[in-house]
């Protein structure tokens, strides 16, 4: 069975599992432990079963939600999570009034930019050498 819950204590682990599978430069558990004591800070994960296969965060600042990473475990991608974790996102971003969201996301990140274009996301800049000081990020909002 398959759950959208937030970022709990119990799911941490999880979560932090699925960030270093997915990133090349992961952030640590510790920034997620950090994270749920942050009242800006709003994470989703999807589950399977009670596994952690997905996960969204971003930090609502003054109305403005900055989505900061969102992944999926590679076995699990095509079936519609990450979709289904931006989605609560973007709910959660309607119902407490938030102006608009934001994110980067690697040029050569096709897939990923197809997926933000379908839910709305335009390409608003470009960050120069964002990642690892060697790709560039494209740069999308969602305005409400």
């Amino acid at each position: 069975m398959i759950t959208v819950t937030s970022l709990t204590p119990e799911n941490v682990d999880g979560v932090a599992l699925v960030e270093e599978v997915c990133f090349s430069v992961p952030w640590s558990k510790e920034a997620f432990w950090a994270d749920l004591t942050n009242e800006n800070a709003v994470y989703f994960c999807i589950e399977e079963n009670g596994k952690v296969i997905g996960y969204v965060g971003m930090w609502n600042i003054s109305g403005e939600g900055n989505i900061n990473n969102i992944a999926v475990l590679p076995e699990y991608r095509r079936n519609g999570y990450a979709k289904l974790l931006l989605q609560n996102l973007i709910t959660y971003g309607k119902e407490n009034g938030l102006s608009f969201l934001t994110l980067e996301v690697r040029a050569s990140n096709s897939g990923a930019i197809a997926l933000y274009r379908s839910m709305g996301f335009s390409e608003v800049g470009i960050r120069k050498k964002y990642y690892e000081r060697t790709e560039d990020a494209i740069l999308m909002t969602l305005t409400f």
